[in-house]
């Protein structure tokens, strides 16, 4: 998506002058997997839960939003995939992704930056207002609240959590 690029790009350049080396993906949804392609081609690997490929590599269709996502092209697919837990170190950070099971879809995970103590909690946080639910891909109520407690459990008083949503502020 050229628009995206070409907006994200000087973003991440005044962060960093170093490449995208590694891109993860806490569920399926275009807003979390759209810039795969374009980092992939610029050298990104893609890690995802096995549902978020099997998801991004057909047509899905959402039933709430009256949408049907097409099929990611093969350079968007993750180059890696787990089912349960996965760890990797990346720039001398250890991360800790986890599956949820089921919960805003069947295809979400937690990112945990063990050193710097920071959890990036995808879509099963809408910080502000009621979550979304996609049933149509395996999403539930039940599993939006045991992702909660999970979430939970694992965070203290002094970690940084990091929302999928956020109210747009003007």
């Amino acid at each position: 998506m050229a628009s995206q690029n070409s907006r994200v790009s000087p973003a991440l350049d005044s962060l960093s002058a170093n490449p995208i080396t590694q891109l993860i993906n806490t569920h399926w949804h275009v807003a979390h997997t759209d810039g795969n392609a374009w980092l992939h081609a610029e050298g990104a690997a893609i890690t995802a839960h096995e549902n978020t490929k099997k998801h991004l590599s057909t047509s899905i269709r959402v039933e709430d939003w009256i949408h049907t996502f097409p099929a990611a092209p093969p350079d968007g697919l993750p180059t890696t995939i787990f089912s349960d837990a996965y760890n990797l170190r990346h720039n001398d950070t250890a991360l800790a992704l986890k599956y949820y099971g089921p919960a805003h879809t069947d295809s979400d995970i937690s990112v945990f930056f063990e050193e710097a103590d920071v959890i990036h909690v995808g879509d099963t946080w809408w910080n502000g207002f009621y979550p979304f639910i996609d049933y149509s891909t395996g999403g539930g109520i039940d599993g939006m609240i045991r992702a909660t407690q999970r979430n939970l459990s694992v965070v203290t008083d002094k970690t940084i959590i990091i929302p999928g949503r956020r109210p747009h502020w003007k």
